[in-house]
């Protein structure tokens, strides 16, 4: 349901779909805010600011592409979920 769901809207759709999918992706925390499901939400852009981690919810999955990311969400102390990006160059 990234970026806006393609134009139809991240609220409606999600609602639509919550019985049908096992999780959502989105592009930023700021579309993950918007999903209303408890579902897994992955969010697939790596960078995070501080307002981002601050907003975490338990059902987020980080996408993580360097260790600075990766040490601050630790720092949080919280048990967060991520996936972890490898850029192979393909």
């Amino acid at each position: 349901v990234k970026a806006q769901a393609y134009g139809v809207g991240i609220e409606a759709f999600t609602k639509y779909l919550d019985d049908k999918v096992d999780c959502f992706g989105v592009s930023t925390v700021e579309e993950a805010m918007r999903v209303s499901s408890e579902k897994d939400i992955l969010i697939l852009y790596p960078v995070l600011s501080d307002e981002d981690i601050e907003n975490v919810k338990d059902n987020f999955i980080f996408t993580v592409d360097n260790r600075e990311t990766l040490d601050r969400l630790k720092a949080t102390g919280r048990n967060l979920r991520v996936h972890i990006y490898v850029d192979t160059g393909m």
